[in-house]
């Protein structure tokens, strides 16, 4: 039986802001909701489905929706959007969707849910006037402290927001469209070292009142120490290693945060069982989903996870104050160190934490470091 073509968007094409429609090329929507083409920069009609990378440089230069600058303009006169604009020109993966959303809310004073429909804005949806319009000569470093200011509930994540827009003006002078960063010296706040975790008995709060797919992450994440985002959620049949007992996940260097090759080691056999029966349901694409059969992202993971913890709130049952969906990995580095997720139940090194999470051991160290039971052994050893 000849198999049915789908008409429509192409399937996981959605909530990047721009798609692919079949038989017609890619496209976005405008802010009167008319689907719109998107062009490379010479005007013309981006129409290979497999040219994701186009369509979403295409559609970074509608972000503000600006002719480009003219050339030969003077440097410090060109305005602060088209820096932006052109910065995003080189993000790619987690990086663009990120920065996208906080140099939109910069340049235009909107929240990022108007992304490409800022017509549809009215007055009291403006968080601050937006910086977009000024030159980058204009702009100074209390420009950037109002900003701060009209988001008090950051908290925590001003490090990330400052960054996005340092690193934009940044790589403006290294490719001389500025001759200087207006905001160079800014201070930013130190990160934030979020080791939050779970306890046994939230998580099993969780595992009851999550729906089942829901449960299945978080099930899993602890289990793994997977990273919600680019290991779990992008996590594919192609990515898993199935040895009987046994069982790997291997991303290769393009695919993983730090750039070198990834592989996550399973013996647990529930997980395992778990592992074999998504890659039954699902043989192609990513193999963890939601409830409405949508592949899970960062997103809606921690859309999902916040709603949680407000509902066990309710409940009595309190999450520390800056829990997330990434506690999970947190969880999984402190089970490890003291020894309640080992087959022999006794600790494992930090060494050995840095390995099985793929970070390097000063990260681990500094995140898990008051966790590590072996560094203190030796201590209480020797005062024997």
């Amino acid at each position: 039986m000849a198999k049915v073509r789908r008409k429509g968007r192409r399937q996981g094409s959605r909530n990047k802001g721009y798609f692919f429609r079949v038989g017609r090329g890619w496209q976005f929507k405008d802010s009167k909701g008319k689907f719109q083409w998107l062009t490379d920069e010479a005007g013309e009609r981006l129409r290979d489905p497999a040219d994701d990378e186009a369509a979403k440089l295409a559609y970074a230069r509608q972000l503000v929706q600006q002719p480009a600058a003219p050339n030969g303009e003077p440097a410090d006169t060109i305005k602060v959007w088209e820096v932006c604009e052109r910065y995003l020109r080189s993000t790619n993966g987690r990086t663009f969707e990120i920065r996208s959303r906080i140099l939109f809310d910069f340049c235009t004073g909107l929240p990022p849910r108007f992304m490409g429909k800022e017509r549809e804005a009215k007055p009291k949806d403006k968080i601050h006037d937006g910086y977009g319009h000024l030159t980058v000569g204009e702009l100074k470093k209390h420009h950037i402290e109002d900003w701060i200011a009209a988001h008090a509930e950051w908290n925590g994540s001003i490090r990330t927001q400052i960054q996005a827009i340092k690193r934009a003006l940044n790589a403006a002078v290294e490719s001389d469209l500025i001759s200087r960063n207006p905001i160079k010296g800014f201070k930013t706040p130190k990160p934030n070292a979020r080791a939050t975790y779970l306890t046994l008995e939230q998580e099993q709060a969780i595992y009851r009142r999550a729906k089942p797919s829901f449960a299945l992450a978080v099930k899993v994440l602890i289990a793994t120490g997977a990273r919600p985002g680019i290991e779990f959620a992008k996590l594919t049949a192609q990515h898993v290693h199935d040895l009987g007992d046994k069982m790997t996940w291997t991303f290769q260097p393009h695919e993983c945060k730090t750039r070198i090759l990834r592989t996550i080691f399973i013996s647990d056999p529930e997980i395992i069982e778990i592992v074999r029966q998504q890659m039954r349901l699902h043989p192609t694409g990513r193999i963890f989903r939601a409830s409405t059969d949508t592949p899970w992202t960062i997103q809606n993971l921690s859309a999902r996870f916040r709603r949680i913890k407000n509902r066990l709130a309710k409940d009595g049952i309190k999450l520390d104050d800056d829990a997330c969906v990434y506690s999970t990995r947190h969880t999984r580095a402190k089970r490890l160190l003291e020894g309640t997720a080992t087959a022999t139940g006794r600790p494992v090194s930090i060494q050995t934490v840095a390995k099985m999470l793929g970070n390097s051991v000063e990260v681990c160290q500094k995140h898990y470091g008051n966790w590590d039971k072996s560094a203190t052994d030796h201590i209480w050893a020797a005062l024997a």
